[in-house]
C-alpha cells in the first residue's frame, strides 16, 4: 500500500474549478527554448509542458529544487499536474538519475521528502489509481501527458467527456468540463491534440463527433462561461454547494 501522506496533502485543493497549471501551461509566451536551469514558474511549466518534445532528464533536479523552494505557491496551485509530471517523468528512467533525484529529495523538507519519494518509488498506474474522478485528475492526466507523450493520458483526457451530461457528482463534471476545456487550450499549441480532435471529428459514433467538432468550431472561454452557468443552476437548485 502507498504512503496515503501525500495524497492527503493533494486532494483537498479538487475544487478548484480550473487549475492555474492549465492557465498557464496554454499561455506562455515562448515554447522550446533551451533552458539549463529552471529559476521561474514560466520557466518550470515551459518545461513541463514540452518535456515530451524535447526530454531533458539533467533538467530535473534544477526543477526539483525549484518547486522545493516555492512552499505552499506550488502545493494549492499547481500541485496536481507536477506530482503527475515528476512521477510520471521519473519513471521514464531508471539507475543513476533515481540515485540522482534520490539525493536531491534528501535535502527537501519532511513533507515534501514523502511526496517526492513516493512519485520516485511508484508507477504512475498506483498513483492515478487513487485519485477520483475530478478536475484534479483530469490535471494529473495532462501531468503525465506532458512528461512522456503517451497517447494513452491523452485519451484518458478525452474519455473524461462522458460525464459532460453529469448532474449529480460534482466532481464528476468538472472533470468533464476541464477536459472539454483543457483540450480545445492545447490543442491550440500540441499537434498531437489537435490531431486527435480532428480525428474524432470524423468518428462515426455521433457523440464523438459532435464534441470534436464543437472543440474544433468554438473558443475555451465560450465552454468556461457555460460552466459556471451549469455550476450557478446547480447551486440555486441546492444540488451543489
Amino acid at each position: 500500500m502507498i504512503n496515503g501522506q501525500w495524497l492527503s496533502q493533494l486532494y483537498p485543493h479538487r475544487h478548484r474549478l480550473l487549475s492555474v497549471w492549465l492557465l498557464l501551461c496554454c499561455t506562455l509566451p515562448g515554447k522550446g527554448h533551451a533552458q539549463t536551469s529552471i529559476a521561474s514558474i514560466e520557466q518550470l511549466n515551459d518545461f513541463a509542458e514540452n518535456y515530451y518534445l524535447t526530454p531533458t532528464p539533467e533538467l530535473i533536479s534544477s526543477a526539483l529544487r525549484f518547486v522545493s523552494r516555492l512552499g505552499a505557491a506550488w502545493q494549492v496551485e499547481n500541485e496536481a499536474a507536477l506530482t503527475a509530471f515528476f512521477n510520471c517523468a521519473f519513471n521514464r528512467y531508471k539507475g543513476e538519475w533515481h540515485v540522482r533525484w534520490r539525493n536531491d529529495i534528501r535535502q527537501f523538507t519532511p513533507r515534501n521528502q514523502v511526496l517526492f519519494t513516493t512519485l520516485l518509488e511508484h508507477g504512475p498506474n498506483r498513483i492515478l489509481v487513487q485519485v477520483p474522478p475530478s478536475a484534479v485528475k483530469n490535471d494529473m492526466y495532462w501531468g503525465c501527458y506532458f512528461a512522456t507523450g503517451d497517447k494513452r493520458y491523452l485519451e484518458a483526457v478525452v474519455n473524461g467527456l462522458n460525464y459532460l451530461g453529469e448532474r449529480r457528482q460534482r466532481d464528476r463534471f468538472l472533470m468533464a468540463a476541464t477536459a472539454k476545456w483543457s483540450l480545445m487550450k492545447n490543442s491550440q499549441a500540441h499537434i498531437g491534440v489537435k490531431a486527435r480532435l480532428i480525428e474524432l471529428s470524423r468518428s462515426y459514433h455521433l457523440y464523438w463527433r459532435n464534441q470534436a467538432l464543437d472543440m474544433l468550431r468554438r473558443q475555451p472561454e465560450e465552454v468556461s462561461a457555460e460552466t459556471a452557468d451549469i455550476l450557478n443552476a446547480q447551486r440555486q437548485l441546492g444540488i451543489w454547494q
